[in-house]
């Protein structure tokens, strides 16, 4: 009796537009966002091995294919975590535009599947690993080894992917085949090596020609600084501010960089130069007044002094206004006080002018706001010298500094290659004296070899020789 069997469904054909959406807890989201980090760095992985130039064609076929792999799983998975959804079909008519004939909607098709898959399930039923092709359902047999070597190497095997793979298995087979592949493989290293640096020395002539040129300075900066690094490594410019700064710190100098650093310094600089000044006219002040005094004894000068300065209304401790008066030609020794008025009245020295104020407050006021504005724009001025000064003297030392170390370069470099060119002539001479030795080894090797097998040829010989003699004689 036979069984009835059930009648299977016939296969659904897969829909072209596929939506997936974003799932709502936070676990499988940052499960999501992990899995695009490892994408990420899948893409850079692979970058390195189509960049590097001494890897086999074979290598960089299969890193080119998993790069794009990557970057369609990344690209959906991005556009899903940003937008929270992703329309299949919009998504792949956006990256067919931008990316023209190296689009491939089969492994896009297949990406879509699996991040919707982990967006669902989180990975598990592994849609998209199939090979291409190949009816998904219940009742249809699987390859397994083709699932399995697209599970591991994380993209969608095409027919170009098995066939390429079964020619790599023929020809791990063939040793020979390895043997001459990987000689030619050596061989591509050792070309490029020596290319590279046949490069290298090229640049370093080109650049010992600039550095050692006496005509240097028509040379352009960019190409000084090319030269030097082509034959150092390192940045000229970078050498240069720390060998000033050395040079400079050793003469208790600093630079000082920065425009708010330079600001501060300027403030500093006007502060001591204001101090300086101050000094100045008091020394100059106490000068001209003990000249026009000298009937004042030394014992009594600084209560005269004092005295003057209560004449005058001043704080008996404070010397700038003092100062200020003599030196722009005030006789304050004979200053006039009026007695109701309180109208000071001062004569200046050798002439009719006379200053007047309406009190000894405003005398002193105004004479203190004048020496502040003289005093405050020569101090400027003086810090504004200083600066530039130091601005002369700084790019006078890296001109220095400049020279010295392309001096140094030079003279190393050439220092260098000497030595190696003595120990390169050492090393010749050398090999020509081991094979000396060796030839006179192998010559004595001959003779004592001619000792012990002709010497007893010889010997037998003459017997031989001896007896025919005899014979003859007989």
């Amino acid at each position: 009796m036979e069984i009835p069997q059930k009648e299977q469904e016939p296969i659904k054909p897969e829909q072209e537009k596929v939506v997936i959406s974003l799932p709502e807890d936070e676990k499988s989201v940052a499960q999501l966002k992990d899995k695009l980090q490892e994408y990420i760095r899948r893409r850079e992985k692979d970058q390195v091995v189509i960049d590097d130039p001494y890897k086999a064609p074979e290598q960089k076929n299969r890193a080119i294919k998993d790069s794009w792999d990557a970057y369609y799983k990344g690209t959906v998975l991005g556009r899903l975590l940003s937008q929270k959804s992703v329309d299949s079909e919009a998504l792949e008519n956006e990256l067919e535009q931008s990316n023209g004939g190296s689009f491939s909607k089969t492994s896009f098709k297949s990406a879509v599947k699996i991040i919707k898959d982990y967006a669902e399930t989180g990975g598990k039923n592994n849609i998209g690993l199939r090979e291409v092709g190949e009816k998904s359902g219940p009742d249809v047999p699987q390859k397994k080894s083709n699932i399995i070597e697209a599970r591991n190497t994380g993209h969608v095997l095409t027919e170009e992917d098995i066939k390429e793979r079964q020619n790599i298995r023929e020809w791990l087979k063939n040793p020979e085949e390895i043997k001459r592949t990987a000689e030619q493989a050596q061989q591509r290293v050792k070309e490029e090596e020596q290319k590279d640096k046949e490069i290298q020395e090229h640049k370093i002539e080109d650049a010992l020609k600039i550095l050692s040129s006496p005509e240097i300075i028509n040379f352009k900066p960019e190409e000084i600084e090319k030269a030097f690094k082509n034959i150092t490594g390192k940045d000229l410019i970078a050498e240069r501010e720390k060998m000033a700064e050395e040079s400079m710190g050793a003469r208790k100098m600093r630079i000082i960089r920065g425009g708010k650093a330079v600001e501060e310094y300027r403030k500093q600089v006007i502060k001591k130069e204001k101090e300086r000044i101050i000094g100045e006219e008091h020394s100059k002040a106490l000068s001209v007044f003990w000249e026009r005094n000298s009937n004042i004894e030394e014992a009594s000068r600084e209560q005269y002094l004092i005295s003057i300065k209560n004449k005058l209304g001043l704080n008996p401790a404070d010397n700038v206004v003092l100062d200020k008066l003599i030196n722009d030609g005030y006789e304050v020794e004979k200053a006039r006080i009026g007695w109701f008025s309180g109208i000071v009245k001062i004569p200046k020295a050798g002439g009719k002018m006379v200053l007047v104020c309406d009190s000894r407050a405003t005398l002193s006021q105004q004479t203190a706001k004048e020496l502040n504005f003289e005093v405050s724009a020569q101090a400027q001025l003086r810090a504004d010298l200083k600066i530039i000064e130091g601005k002369k003297r700084l790019w006078a030392e890296r001109i220095a500094c400049t020279k010295n170390i392309i001096e140094q370069t030079v003279e190393k470099y050439n220092l260098e290659q000497q030595k190696k060119q003595e120990a390169k002539q050492q090393a010749l001479i050398g090999q020509q004296r081991r094979e000396q030795e060796e030839a006179a080894e192998k010559q004595k090797t001959e003779r004592n070899k001619e000792e012990l097998f002709e010497k007893p040829k010889r010997k037998k010989l003459s017997k031989k020789v001896a007896v025919i003699k005899r014979k003859k004689r007989k």
